[in-house]
């Protein structure tokens, strides 16, 4: 781990639960969106999405898609 990570951390433990609450769900969502770049990123990946993308064009074009809400 980083000081600077741990220098957060400790700021982190000084603060009450409840807001300990909100770094910790905040956090989550920064290690959530940082996992989906990398899976972005990920040339593998980009031709699987790429070929998800022309499969639901297809299916649009053939009229076997429902209005979103």
């Amino acid at each position: 781990m980083t000081e600077k990570l741990q220098a957060a951390i400790r700021e982190a433990e000084a603060l009450p639960p409840e807001e300990q609450d909100e770094v910790a769900e905040a956090l989550v969502i920064i290690l959530d969106e940082l996992g989906w770049n990398t899976r972005f990123a990920d040339p593998a990946n980009q031709a699987k999405m790429q070929q998800m993308g022309d499969a639901a064009l297809r299916e649009h074009a053939a009229g076997q898609t429902e209005p979103w809400p």
